[in-house]
């Protein structure tokens, strides 16, 4: 039965049952967070078979086909929720266990020996991607998580990699905490990866995108700046905010992420998103693509351009009380005398 999803052989029944947790991004709009009922057979095989049935159903119901990759869990996610249990949750387990056996010389010497055990298990895991040894905790943190993944996406195996480097590192802090260091933290890649972008996230109403309307509003009142050149920078606001990521802080936006843009700009051809060789693609596909490709770059003129619109940004935000003193990642990263028209553009106002 553990190998047929969705099913559910409730305790205390003979009839067999459907349950699937709700992904978390729906979870508000469908009204709670699984999906629970019985399938009115005792018989595997019907039993299978209306599992995949109702899990069909509630895929084109939740817009989740398999064809809607845009459903499928980022990189991103798929570390958090590596750390979250595999680190996090798992550790504080842990420390747990070695507090209820701290007077019990034989059973902690036990506890310090699977720590060191776990280690070495989940880093050959995590090393080389013979992932079996997290596969009984994967099913339950898929369905916890209501990640759309299955054991064939490429996805599942991307989980299964991190939550082995997740509780490698777990265990080996847990051996060292046991070991009399209490306060023992870990410097593995991707906690800290994980931390970094957790710490890196603004708060609610100070996107890169919605502090571009605060400015917005300032240039058309102040500046009389029209309504036409406000959607423009707009629009190249918002495809930088894509690059280095939405949720992004502007504070936590350095000059390595802004060169990286900007030399990502100058790898598109003009008018990239309209070539089907680039159809569907991101910037940073499409720049490698574009390159591969041979395909004709970007001038410094437009480059200098694009990037005159999200530079004064920051100069803006700098004269405001909440972000006095923010740096501009874009300082010095002009091209300095290219030639062309309206090189750099206006609207590098300083706003203190």
């Amino acid at each position: 039965m553990k190998t047929i999803p969705y099913l559910w052989p409730r305790p205390e029944s003979r009839v067999l049952w459907f349950r699937r947790m709700v992904p978390q991004h729906l979870r508000e709009i469908v009204g709670k967070s699984s999906i629970r009922f019985s399938l009115k057979t005792t018989d595997l095989r019907e039993a299978a078979a209306l599992c995949r049935h109702h899990a069909a159903q509630l895929d084109r119901e939740w817009g989740l086909a398999p064809t809607n990759l845009a459903m499928r869990p980022t990189i991103a996610t798929i570390e958090q929720t590596a750390v979250e249990f595999g680190y996090d949750f798992a550790l504080a387990a842990s420390d747990q266990r070695r507090r209820e056996v701290a007077d019990d010389h034989h059973a902690y010497g036990l506890h310090m020996r699977r720590q060191e055990i776990n280690a070495q298990q989940y880093a050959y895991a995590a090393a080389t991607g013979e992932t079996s040894a997290v596969e009984p905790a994967m099913s339950a943190i898929i369905e916890a998580q209501g990640l759309n993944i299955s054991p064939a996406d490429p996805e599942y195996a991307q989980l299964a990699t991190a939550l082995a480097a997740a509780m490698s590192a777990a265990a080996i802090t847990a051996g060292r905490r046991a070991r009399g260091d209490t306060s023992a933290d870990t410097d593995a890649e991707i906690v800290q990866r994980v931390r970094a972008a957790k710490a890196s996230k603004a708060k609610p109403g100070e996107t890169i995108a919605e502090l571009y309307e605060a400015w917005a509003l300032d240039r058309a009142q102040i500046d009389g700046a029209t309504a036409a050149t406000i959607e423009d920078g707009r629009k190249i606001v918002n495809r930088f905010a894509e690059f280095v990521g939405n949720d992004r802080a502007l504070d936590s936006i350095t000059p390595t992420d802004a060169a990286q843009w900007r030399d990502t700009l100058r790898a598109l051809p003009p008018k990239w998103m309209s070539k089907k060789e680039l159809a569907g693609l991101d910037q940073r596909a499409a720049a490698a693509k574009a390159t591969t490709l041979g395909m004709a770059t970007g001038s410094l003129v437009n480059i200098n351009k694009q990037m005159s619109n999200v530079s004064p940004l920051y100069r803006w935000a700098a004269g405001q009380p909440r972000w006095a003193g923010l740096r501009n990642p874009f300082d010095g990263l002009f091209y300095q005398k290219v030639k062309g028209k309206n090189a750099r553009p206006p609207y590098n106002v300083d706003f203190h």
